[in-house]
């Protein structure tokens, strides 16, 4: 028995001492790697917002420039009517001598837009032979012999509408509208006041407008 019991005790005790001398094994080399905490990302500054238009003023506090006809001097009516008189009466020479070229030339660009429009010529041709057709049962026409006049253009305006009614005009009184602009009025036959030119006072010269 003896024989037996000792080799083993000496197997055991050989294995024991070997595995003694394997170095121990770390905590740190068994454990998990710890978690990298990432910092949150800083915020991007946001980009400086334009600041907010104003906001739209309301027709209520829109303040316009109200014309006080009181401005205008009783010197400047005087001066003003004199000269829109010498310039009618230019403008009756042109248009008895039927001169539309330098008849135009006293209107204001945008009053040669309008009567050059299609709308605007179509509307005086209609007014013209509503006025033809009236004349000829005044005077006890055949009204099927009276043809229309079709408008189509600044130049055909002045020769049918201009020529005929404006070739005598005469300035009665004017009324500003304000310091630029003026109305001419001429008298019927019933003294009544008519509408003759509105008038603009551009560059130092009175011109047709609209």
């Amino acid at each position: 028995m003896k024989r037996v019991v000792i080799p083993i005790t000496f197997c055991v005790v050989f294995l024991f001492s070997c595995g003694s001398d394997a170095p121990p094994i770390s905590l740190e080399e068994t454990a998990s790697p710890p978690a990298v905490l990432l910092e949150p990302p800083s915020p991007t500054p946001a980009a400086p917002s334009s600041p907010l238009p104003p906001p739209p003023t309301s027709n209520s506090e829109v303040v316009e420039e109200v014309f006080d006809p009181s401005s205008i001097t009783q010197e400047d009516y005087d001066q003003a009517k004199n000269e829109i008189q010498d310039l009618i009466q230019s403008l009756n020479t042109l248009v008895r001598a039927r001169n539309y070229n330098r008849w135009v030339n006293y209107l204001t660009d945008s009053y040669l837009k309008t009567i050059s429009s299609p709308g605007y010529l179509e509307d005086k041709s209609n007014d013209l032979y509503k006025k033809n057709m009236n004349d000829a049962a005044k005077n006890g026409r055949d009204l099927s012999r009276v043809r229309k006049i079709q408008l189509k253009n600044a130049r055909d305006y002045f020769l049918y509408v201009v020529v005929p009614s404006h070739a005598n005009d005469r300035v009665e009184d004017i009324e500003f509208m304000s310091k630029s602009r003026v109305k001419a009025y001429t008298l019927d036959d019933k003294n009544t006041r008519l509408v003759l030119y509105n008038l603009e006072h551009i560059d130092g010269q009175w011109l047709i407008a609209n």
